[in-house]
């Protein structure tokens, strides 16, 4: 995860150069193409350009993605050739790249169309978009479609392109333009080439992406409407799952301390500079956010970052409960209540780095992992003897039981397996919990026990319906008055279960 920090740092210098850039790598959907095209007619609108230039941005982004989600002849499984779309501004130009698979005997007709239009002229262009408007048919020129046409004449420059081969059935197809962001005409007249090197720029970044199989990057300005639209996109991808609501929260909240907490360079500014991730490997996910913040507020970031990490599951709820019930909001700030919620939700210490930039800012990084499965708990067995009891403690097949005689000569030593077993199992309970104790003797020492491990079940109740179902023989009044003892010290649901005797 340090890389992660590294190249979050290395993607945040390099939008120094520019003031937008995002990018999805995935299965294009309607859906998402919507979402897509939503965050950048947000982020538009902000910009300086005139209005006709953004007009020409949108145009070239709809037809890329339409292409992108009509041609991606790939399977779902296959994640280093799915989908690419890239829009960014740099040195006064918008660049829309897209990119997907496509069959090598396609591509023959495909450069064809597009060397075609290249080859021609704005006016030339302009009288072959007409002439395939009046006869309904493509021209036989070449058999260019209207979209080549208009993304040609709209971003004013030559269609740039690249096809890399993957393998003997299929290559990857990159498509790139340039828009001029300023335009003193309606229309630009056509200019001779594309920045030089722009798009093996672009090439070696979804390299990149791919290697560090990055979904969703956002590079640019945090602001509320921005965190919303990153929101809604991510939220429409997700299927319904335990797991995916547990990400969907933390990116939720990583992303409005990135907008909270963020700083500014200057002035000028209407949001904070930063960038979001997503990257994922066979084991986990990890969302990663970078901002800057002010030198003085290093040390003490960095000191609550350390104090979370260092507490364990417990501690860590401990605190929130305390916060949550103190009516001074000022003290979620100092506790850092966001970055314990983040912990606890992810079971997974957070990694942040810091980059000291200039007197005044750091480059502060988080990532926090979200593990892809929970790791399945091993049942714990022990077998009876004269002096202690079975237990059997089976998560997969629901199994929770203490039975037998409980006096053993070191009670706590006993207990704590069981104890230490419960709080493994209390960080993936099962939806209902049915814990059985059914002894037939037990001494006050192994009782404190059994309290203690009453109270590490009762901390479960808030993820799992829990049930003591405590037995007791007819002729027993004392385990029953033992039973009722410990239902009145917890908020637990007790059933108290009459044995009959022969």
């Amino acid at each position: 995860m340090e890389k992660t920090n590294e190249l979050a740092l290395n993607f945040f210098q390099d939008i120094q150069q520019g003031t937008l850039e995002y990018c999805f790598r995935g299965i294009f959907t309607k859906s998402i193409t919507e979402n897509i095209l939503s965050l950048a007619e947000t982020n538009l609108e902000k910009e300086n350009s005139k209005s006709a230039v953004k007009r020409r941005v949108y145009f070239i982004m709809v037809e890329g993605l339409q292409n992108v989600t009509r041609h991606q002849e790939i399977k779902e499984a296959d994640e280093q050739n799915r989908g690419f779309f890239l829009i960014q501004l740099r040195g006064g130009n918008y660049f829309v790249t897209t990119g997907n698979t496509i069959e090598n005997d396609k591509i023959g007709d495909l450069q064809q169309k597009l060397e075609m239009v290249n080859s021609l002229d704005q006016s030339s262009l302009k009288k072959y978009y007409r002439e395939i408007l009046e006869n309904g048919e493509l021209s036989t020129k070449g058999g260019a479609g209207l979209g080549l046409i208009e993304m040609s004449r709209k971003s004013g420059n030559k269609l740039h392109y690249s096809f890399k081969k993957i393998d003997e059935k299929i290559s990857y197809f990159y498509f790139h333009t340039q828009i001029p962001a300023e335009s003193n005409a309606e229309m630009p007249q056509l200019a001779p080439t594309i920045e030089e090197g722009s798009l093996d720029k672009i090439i070696n970044f979804h390299e990149l992406l791919n290697q560090e199989n990055i979904i969703l990057s956002f590079k640019g300005i945090f602001d509320q409407e921005n965190l919303l639209n990153i929101l809604k996109m991510i939220e429409e991808q997700m299927k319904s799952t335990p797991q995916s609501i547990k990400i969907f929260n933390i990116i939720l909240e990583q992303l409005q301390n990135t907008v909270k907490h963020g700083d500014v360079l200057n002035n000028e500014k209407t949001g904070k500079p930063g960038i979001f991730f997503i990257s994922k490997n066979e084991k986990s996910f990890a969302i990663t956010t970078g901002n800057y913040i002010l030198s003085k507020n290093y040390e003490a970031l960095k000191n609550k970052i350390d104090y979370v990490n260092l507490l364990e599951n417990e501690e860590l709820n401990d605190i929130y409960d305390k916060v949550l019930l103190d009516i001074d909001s000022v003290s979620a700030k100092k506790t850092g209540l966001g970055l314990i919620d983040m912990r606890i939700k992810s079971e997974n210490k957070l990694l942040a780095s810091f980059y000291n930039l200039s007197p005044e800012h750091y480059f502060y990084t988080i990532t926090i992992r979200i593990n892809k499965s929970v790791e399945k708990i091993k049942s714990l067995y022990i077998k009876s003897s004269e002096d202690t009891p079975e237990v059997i403690l089976d998560a997969e097949n629901g199994i929770f039981s203490i039975s037998k005689r409980s006096y053993p000569e070191n009670a706590i030593e006993f207990y704590d397996t069981i104890i230490e077993w419960i709080k493994r199992y209390s960080k993936h309970p099962n939806k209902e919990t049915i814990f059985v104790f059914d002894f037939e003797y037990f001494n006050t020492a192994s009782s404190k026990q059994i309290m203690k491990l009453i109270l590490e079940i009762e901390k479960i109740s808030t993820k799992s319906n829990i049930t003591i179902s405590w037995k007791y023989k007819d002729i027993d009044e004392d385990m029953l008055s033992l039973g009722l003892r410990f239902q009145r010290l917890v908020d637990l649901n007790f059933e108290f279960n009459e044995v009959k005797t022969i």
